[in-house]
């Protein structure tokens, strides 16, 4: 077995054991495999979306802190600074990270949507092996 294969191998036992692991083996039924199998059918997972505000890079400059003070004397990533500035998305991490060490309001700064995503089929058919 290659190691994708092992990997794979392993998350979708984890899953299963969460799923049906607590309950004995002589207690489960073909009812309680089809309620797992229903639910891997169903599942969806939660996607957290950030992207700044459009009123981003305003906020900041209100608050005296140009690209560079944060580049450089906040040590904040310029790479990720970079695409916020443009209205890319970002990560729940790195935008903590600067709401910390500006100290303005995450609400000011971010916008948060929510999405729940289809599982793509060939992880659907891993989690049913």
């Amino acid at each position: 077995m290659t190691m994708v294969k092992t990997l794979k191998a392993k998350y979708c036992a984890s899953i299963l054991v969460n799923k049906i692991g607590n309950i004995k083996l002589s207690k489960i039924t073909s009812k309680v495999v089809q309620n797992y199998f229903d639910e891997v059918d169903n599942y969806k997972p939660k996607e957290e979306i950030i992207t700044p505000r459009t009123t981003f890079r305003e906020v900041l400059e209100k608050r005296n802190f140009t690209y560079t003070i944060l580049r450089r004397q906040l040590k904040i990533q310029h790479n990720t600074l970079s695409k916020a500035y443009n209205g890319a998305r970002v990560e729940r991490i790195w935008a903590n990270n600067l709401v910390e060490k500006t100290e303005i309001p995450f609400e000011k700064l971010f916008k948060v949507k929510i999405e729940y995503k289809e599982l793509a089929p060939i992880t659907k058919k891993n989690l049913k092996l």
